[in-house]
């Protein structure tokens, strides 16, 4: 009867070792749950920020090709209005150039005109 009843204190002792090492598996099971569950957190928040930040990407890029076409057109234009410039100011120019010739030629005339009269009179 002894050793039944020792059998049986061994039995109780395994199994309470064994519950013990259950509780504790579970203990640990919980643990490494809540961690999962963090982790599942922070890779849905991570998934998010990428979303968004490719997105904004998506954004910038076309707000870069839309600011490189703006300027593109505006360094056209520039050259455009640049060279309009250049062709006022030969235009310009010009008429000066003519400006001063019908000046000296109606000083000539008036010259002969009052060299007539001169002669006239």
């Amino acid at each position: 009867m002894d050793k039944i009843k020792e059998k049986l204190a061994a039995l109780r002792a395994e199994a309470d070792a064994a519950l013990a090492r259950a509780e504790k598996a579970e203990g640990l099971i919980k643990r490494y749950e809540q961690i999962m569950l963090g982790k599942d957190q922070e890779i849905a928040s991570l998934q998010r920020k990428l979303s968004e930040l490719e997105q904004r990407e998506d954004t910038v890029t076309k707000e870069a090709r839309a600011t490189k076409e703006q300027l593109n057109e505006t360094s056209i234009r520039t050259e455009h209005l640049e060279r309009e410039a250049l062709k006022l100011v030969q235009d310009r120019d010009d008429l000066e150039r003519k400006y001063e010739e019908m000046v000296t030629k109606y000083k000539s005339l008036q010259a002969e005109l009052d060299d007539f009269l001169q002669g006239v009179i």
